[in-house]
């Protein structure tokens, strides 16, 4: 992903920038998935975002942070916090 196509999705979760920060909703979380060098990762509960030119530095509902490269983000995932019902699987 690129800077553009990263805010695009942050305005879709209805982000709005406090200060340096994207802030997430209340009840909204982001997932980032990154891969470098053939190694994934999932960065998640995601609620506030900051970009620093080729760097992504974030902050997750437990009040971690991470930094890592914009270049190593391929994708993401908003969670809108709504109840769906139940999940594909198994079911009582």
């Amino acid at each position: 992903m690129n800077v553009e196509e990263l805010q695009g999705a942050l305005s879709l979760s209805g982000a709005q920038l406090a200060g340096e920060w994207y802030e997430l909703p209340a009840g909204k979380l982001l997932t980032l998935h990154l891969a470098s060098s053939g190694v994934g990762l999932g960065v998640t509960k995601i609620e506030a975002l900051k970009l620093i030119g080729g760097q992504v530095h974030a902050r997750n509902s437990r009040g971690d942070l991470y930094a890592f490269a914009m270049a190593d983000v391929f994708a993401c995932n908003i969670d809108l916090g709504e109840s769906r019902g139940r999940k594909a699987g198994f079911s009582a």
